[in-house]
């Protein structure tokens, strides 16, 4: 008498990229929208790392980084086949990872995105996964602007830049006051705080 019992062996290949982002040695940030990512100034310079994990349960090999805005094409992840649960992270030290350090990555103001991919491959099944994350900085550039103005009826204000100006109220002395007013205004592209005035 002859009984077979069979198994069905399952591979179910998976990968995870989660990419960071710093400007100008802050924190660390996954950084998927503009409201979590890092602001900064212009001229501040962005450094990025990436972590990946195999989340699937076969072991994987022939992983690699693209991401264009970096010059990053098929760049093998560090470290060879990665075994179920493992993780990878990469910093801009690793072989063929330095442009993770971006130079004046503020050149102008706004918002700025760039996705990085993972491609990979499972040991035994072949079947290919990839996974992709995008990491945002927002780029500022704070400035103010203070006009000072001047009255001499407390309703007509001049802005009376020099002595010899068409617009310099006169009086006389000892029998005119002056009012001033301070005019300030965000002109830049950043909220500012702290503001204050000295005369």
């Amino acid at each position: 008498d002859e009984d077979p019992a069979s198994v069905d062996c399952v591979v179910e290949p998976d990968i995870t990229l989660r990419k960071e982002v710093s400007l100008d040695g802050g924190p660390f940030l996954d950084a998927n929208t503009p409201d979590t990512g890092p602001s900064g100034p212009l001229g501040a310079d962005a450094e990025y790392r990436l972590v990946v994990e195999n989340t699937g349960i076969e072991t994987l090999v022939q992983a690699v980084i693209t991401d264009a805005t970096l010059g990053l094409f098929d760049v093998a992840v560090p470290g060879g086949p990665m075994l179920p649960g493992d993780i990878r992270t990469i910093v801009q030290g690793d072989a063929g990872f330095g442009s993770l350090y971006y130079i004046d990555r503020c050149d102008v103001t706004g918002e700025k995105l760039n996705t990085a991919r993972v491609d990979a491959e499972g040991e035994w099944s072949g079947d290919k996964v990839e996974s992709e994350d995008p990491a945002w900085v927002t780029c500022e550039d704070p400035q103010i602007e203070l006009l000072k103005q001047v009255s001499l009826d407390g309703t007509n204000f001049f802005d009376a830049d020099q002595p010899g100006d068409a617009d310099v109220p006169v009086g006389q002395v000892g029998l005119t006051n002056a009012t001033y007013r301070f005019i300030v205004t965000n002109i830049g592209t950043e909220a500012l705080t702290n503001v204050t005035v000295v005369d």
